[in-house]
């Protein structure tokens, strides 16, 4: 397998990690994908000859795109954007609350990013949920974190801290 960057839109976060596999390593391979998806942003592009067919992804990432509403899309959209690569307990949840904010609140939050300090005083007094804009912010800062902490290789403190947080 060979890991591609991609990037991420976001300024902050890591690249999501994307693989590139041929047809015949995917089926050699698939319960391992599956369980790496479930527990990690990572996905798989499968393909014949370099040209891409298929996708290997959590689904739990994709799963508001399959929604009729237009707020859990949206949702995705703002999670992707400020979590980037965090990991799946922070931005499944994330994506959740989101998904239950106004069309408004939700544009007002995506209008916003990247984030300042300025922009969320404002961003603040104009939302009817403020507190679903505060958890967001709690874990894009834990995102941070455990980012930093992954790439000091400090495995130990990343989990410790992944556990011990309450949003």
């Amino acid at each position: 397998m060979n890991p591609v960057a991609v990037k991420s839109k976001t300024t902050d976060s890591k690249p999501i990690t994307e693989q590139n596999l041929q047809v015949k390593e995917a089926r050699t391979q698939l319960p391992d994908l599956v369980r790496t998806v479930e527990s990690s942003p990572v996905r798989f592009t499968i393909g014949k000859r370099g040209a891409r067919s298929a996708m290997v992804v959590s689904y739990q990432l994709v799963k508001p795109l399959f929604d009729q509403k237009i707020e859990p899309k949206l949702a995705l959209i703002i999670v992707q954007e400020s979590l980037g690569d965090a990991p799946l307990h922070l931005s499944t949840p994330a994506v959740a609350e989101l998904s239950g904010l106004s069309k408004n609140d939700l544009f007002q939050i995506l209008n916003a990013l990247p984030f300042t300090t300025a922009k969320i005083s404002d961003l603040k007094k104009s939302l009817e949920q403020p507190k679903a804009l505060d958890r967001l912010i709690r874990r894009i800062e834990l995102a941070k974190t455990i980012a930093n902490a992954q790439d000091a290789g400090l495995y130990e403190t990343v989990e410790h801290l992944t556990s011990e947080v309450s949003l």
